[in-house]
């Protein structure tokens, strides 16, 4: 029980009654009506609502989302602070994603799109093949890295033979084939999903 000096004072005491009797447990200056004095030392403690957020699953493909890993979870926060929109289908990708290439390298380049604020169509996609193409070392300096294949797609800047393997290979706009890739991955892993939900 608590109990507050009324007294025409220029100082208010607050008094409480515990088990050894009356015990003063806070003091401060009088203050004029209209104009309230609040000291923060006399509440406890608040959490801090504008610090860290931690987004809580609220269904099965959010959890998958988020068990990606912490870049995931930023990417969201992100993501609905900015009002992205179609958030959902853009997990789910991320989701896919990770079936067919490393957790960690997904989970990094949602990381990326958080800081960078990269929440349109296929920008998950672009950084992922970034940052596969940044890890390898360019053949040249200043020119994309080779890649090889057995056949040749359109969009080729130059077609040359590779000394070691004799394959033919391709310099080109390494970001696009990758990113190219990565769109025929989706479309096989959306196939086989189909496959099983006929079965």
């Amino acid at each position: 029980m608590s109990d507050v000096n009324n007294g025409l004072g220029d100082e208010l005491i607050a008094t409480a009654v515990g088990e050894h009797g009356p015990a003063e447990v806070a003091r401060h200056a009088r203050s004029m009506p209209g104009t309230p004095s609040i000291q923060q030392e006399h509440y406890p403690p608040q959490e801090n609502k504008e610090g860290e957020r931690t987004p809580k699953a609220t269904s099965v493909e959010e959890a998958a989302f988020l068990a990606l890993g912490p870049g995931a979870a930023a990417w969201l926060v992100e993501a609905a602070a900015t009002g992205a929109r179609r958030i959902r289908p853009k997990m789910a990708e991320a989701v896919a994603l990770a079936e067919l290439h490393p957790v960690a390298e997904v989970d990094r380049a949602l990381g990326t799109a958080a800081i960078a604020g990269r929440f349109a169509e296929n920008d998950l996609i672009r950084i992922l093949a970034h940052q596969s193409g940044r890890e390898q070392t360019p053949s040249r300096r200043g020119r994309p890295p080779r890649t090889c294949f057995t056949s040749v797609a359109c969009g080729v800047l130059a077609l040359d033979q590779d000394p070691e393997s004799g394959q033919q290979c391709v310099e080109a706009d390494f970001e696009l084939v990758v990113a190219t890739d990565l769109r025929k991955d989706i479309g096989v892993l959306d196939e086989q999903r189909k496959g099983r939900s006929v079965s």
